[in-house]
């Protein structure tokens, strides 16, 4: 180590893109609190489009990658041009975010992958170019795991897919949780720092018992004025946040939504999708095949002041994945007191506990009585949104940072 009290590492930070996914927010919290708590033991460096930068503040991370645009973390020429700049300086470690990196690099890596929906669930991903190129991104995978100094996986359902599919040494696998990404009340400065960037997140329900009385008075304050679309009327609606990969559950989110209409569901119900359309999954179109035109409103990206009073005034969070390495908009609902209903599949009941009310999203008329039972059912709603705050406290970005810096250790160590 090139100082005994500092690890001097060097992170990838091409994840951190204008409009951020779930990876994106991930890695942006986990670089503030390394920032934050860390500084006495991490020496950090990013990798961005200029070169490898020092970074000692947020506005340091919000000013060197805003000129990463999605997509650059795939580029070929980190393969040669990444190794060069690593030898130019004394550096211990390269944390890759990512299965993309340099297959020569000159010190130790440590890789996180977040899931392997492509290998496990492929026909989730049919019209994906992982999927497409299936034994690339298994080599590419295989390859990462082989050559890392130790992988970072974010669940235990993960890190058993890890082990299963990739035939990785479960000893040298960590599991590092994450933790919710937006505060009630988000203003928006963070994304105005670092370029707009627009994440999908989510706020407080308007009878949230257990949010903070400083956030309900912001939230009462701001009013339907703040909502993305006049149309949503506070307390009245049923929330999704997330793509609409097929795998993601809108699909089926929308068929029980209509089974739920017809078997009685309030007419001023509506349900409000957030996320970025995606012309390959054609929602809207199903959405008016049955019927839904005037009870579904999509949304596209909001910014996180938006999305922040979309979840406060949310009836409750609906997120029907079949597949989740993690599930950070599980944690962002309860940060913000609201309910949340979730698939349960995969990691989601790891990182739910017993504060969400499960559904298997792929029973539909199961799905169409648990969301007539929740609109209807004002009592349920405050039950699961004071158990979500409680849910929500076992996670946090400071414990992140720190299990990272102690991969950060062994890795460094077992060379």
């Amino acid at each position: 180590m090139a100082d005994d009290r500092r690890i001097r590492v060097v992170f990838d930070a091409h994840v951190i893109t204008p409009h951020r996914s779930g990876i994106g927010e991930f890695n942006w919290h986990l670089l503030r609190a390394l920032l934050r708590e860390f500084a006495d033991r991490v020496d950090l460096h990013l990798y961005v489009p200029s070169g490898i930068v020092t970074v000692e503040s947020e506005m340091d991370i919000a000013r060197h990658t805003r000129d990463v645009r999605d997509g650059d973390i795939y580029r070929l020429h980190h393969q040669w041009r990444l190794p060069r700049l690593l030898r130019r300086g004394r550096y211990d470690l390269f944390h890759s975010p990512d299965f993309m990196f340099p297959f020569l690099c000159p010190i130790p890596v440590v890789s996180t992958i977040y899931d392997l929906i492509p290998l496990v669930h492929p026909e989730y991903l049919a019209r994906s170019l992982k999927v497409r190129l299936l034994p690339v991104y298994r080599f590419l995978m295989r390859t990462a795991v082989r050559k890392s100094a130790r992988v970072i996986t974010i669940s235990e359902c993960s890190r058993s897919d890890i082990v299963r599919m990739l035939d990785a040494d479960p000893a040298n696998v960590d599991i590092v949780y994450a933790a919710h990404t937006l505060e009630p009340g988000d203003t928006g400065m963070e994304d105005a720092s670092a370029g707009d960037a627009a994440a999908s997140g989510h706020a407080s329900r308007e009878d949230a018992g257990a949010r903070s009385q400083a956030a309900s008075t912001d939230a009462a304050a701001a009013g339907t004025e703040n909502l993305p679309e006049a149309q949503l009327r506070p307390g009245r609606y049923l929330l999704y946040v997330g793509r609409h990969d097929p795998y993601k559950g809108l699909g089926l989110l929308l068929r029980a939504m209509a089974q739920a209409v017809r078997e009685g569901l309030p007419d001023d119900i509506q349900l409000a999708v957030a996320g970025k359309r995606d012309m390959r999954y054609p929602f809207a179109e199903t959405a008016r095949d049955l019927g839904l035109q005037n009870r579904v409103l999509f949304l596209d990206y909001v910014s996180r002041e938006e999305l922040s009073h979309l979840y406060a005034h949310a009836m409750a969070l609906v997120f029907p994945s079949l597949y989740e390495g993690f599930g950070l908009p599980l944690l962002d609902a309860m940060a913000h007191g609201t309910p949340v209903v979730s698939s349960d599949r995969a990691s989601l009941p790891e990182v739910g506990g017993d504060a969400v009310h499960y559904v298997d999203p792929e029973q539909e008329d199961a799905f169409a009585r648990t969301l007539k039972t929740v609109a209807e059912n004002p009592s349920l709603r405050r039950q699961l949104s004071k158990k979500g705050e409680m849910q929500m406290r076992r996670f946090s970005w400071n414990e992140t940072a720190g299990k990272t810096v102690g991969v950060y250790a062994r890795a460094i160590n077992s060379q």
